[in-house]
């Protein structure tokens, strides 16, 4: 009703102010003409503008009610849809129940690691701790980040949700904090030791395979080899390398891992590719922009970092910085034994997906190549 007020006293002759209902109402439809404009639904007058027969009807109706014909002129005039101070109340609603949910998260995760300490167990530790830790950090830096968003564009974001204006409300959701949008990702997850080996496969063969990986690991191993010879991943492998600028400065490397674990030496071929990998998420850092002097003082988990936020899913970065590093301690370690059979293969596919990495559009620089590519196709045609 406020917004409404400011809104006509700037058009109407009387104090808004200080008069009652009946005379604004009075005073507008004498200020848009409204006794001519049954005679004539096209007339304009100012930026007061009516152009048919139900709109003069729907003028009459709301004139019966002060709050609907308040509502009438915000929507008709500003395009707002919602009272702000209503959306202010309904965001801030949201907001509590975000920051609870948050502390729920944190008190859980605080529980789990204190249980983890006292149990005192080695895999416990070194398997369940660092993803705690990882999710506790996480769910404290969205809970500031709410917080900043409370104390800077919480109004803002309100007002502009408020708008019918589809563009207004894209300001809107740009200003909105992250868990607003996923607030799941900020759930304690083990990650999958398989999703980023199979990413083609169906939802349900997925979930056939995942069961046989932890409850039948000779029929997990009879379809793992199985998988690599159909889809020929070692040839795969070497006929990427010419493909992007990358991989050419691994050639010798990559083609000599690869003909060792064709051979058969698997275990030698286990050791080098957790270094295989390393190097080429070393150089995409680069590609990406970083410096390499200052990369080649820092470590596996500085590089992933830094990739995380450029390609996103893509990384599957909670494997590479929980399972990869337990997968590389134990083969740098000499700690492969009969049950770690299917390692070597596991890494080959591990080596095929950071390779496809390579070629990413989410990194700028693929992006031109890609549009030079595309041209140049285009010119031979």
């Amino acid at each position: 009703m406020q917004i409404s007020k400011h809104f006509l006293s700037n058009f109407l002759d009387v104090n808004v102010w200080k008069s009652d209902f009946t005379t604004i109402k009075d005073d507008f439809l004498k200020s848009i003409k409204f006794e001519e404009l049954k005679e004539k639904p096209l007339l304009k007058e100012k930026i007061l503008i009516y152009s048919s027969k139900e709109e003069v009807e729907e003028i009459e109706n709301i004139c019966q009610n002060e709050l609907n014909f308040h509502k009438y002129i915000c929507n008709k005039y500003l395009n707002l849809e919602k009272e702000p101070k209503d959306e202010l109340l309904s965001v801030y609603g949201k907001i509590r129940c975000d920051i609870i949910e948050i502390d729920e998260t944190l008190d859980d995760i605080q529980k789990q690691i204190d249980e983890i300490t006292k149990n005192n167990k080695t895999d416990e530790i070194q398997e369940k701790k660092p993803i705690l830790l990882y999710y506790q950090e996480h769910n404290k830096r969205v809970k500031d980040e709410i917080l900043e968003f409370l104390k800077n564009d919480v109004e803002n974001y309100a007002l502009f949700n408020c708008y019918g204006n589809s563009i207004m409300r894209s300001i809107a959701t740009s200003k909105l904090y992250n868990y607003f949008w996923k607030p799941n990702a900020y759930k304690p997850i083990y990650p999958n030791d398989l999703a980023n080996k199979f990413s083609n496969l169906i939802l349900v063969d997925f979930r056939y395979l995942c069961d046989k990986y932890e409850n039948d690991k000779n029929a997990f191993r009879d379809y793992l080899k199985n998988y690599i010879k159909v889809n020929d991943i070692v040839y795969c492998i070497k006929n990427l390398i010419n493909k992007h600028h990358l991989l050419p400065e691994r050639n010798d490397l990559l083609v000599e891992a690869l003909n060792v674990y064709e051979n058969g030496a698997k275990i030698i071929f286990a050791n080098a590719v957790p270094t295989i990998i390393e190097g080429i998420l070393h150089d995409l850092c680069i590609l990406s922009g970083e410096n390499e002097n200052e990369l080649l003082s820092k470590g596996f988990q500085y590089k992933l970092d830094k990739l995380k936020d450029i390609l996103s899913y893509e990384l599957y970065y909670e494997y590479y910085s929980f399972k990869f590093r337990l997968f590389r301690n134990k083969v740098a370690h000499g700690r492969l034994n009969k049950s770690d059979d299917e390692l070597p293969d596991l890494l080959l596919l591990d080596l095929y997906q950071i390779c496809n990495l390579i070629f990413s559009t989410k990194i700028k620089l693929n992006q031109k190549r890609f549009v030079i590519k595309k041209s140049i196709k285009i010119y031979k045609i």
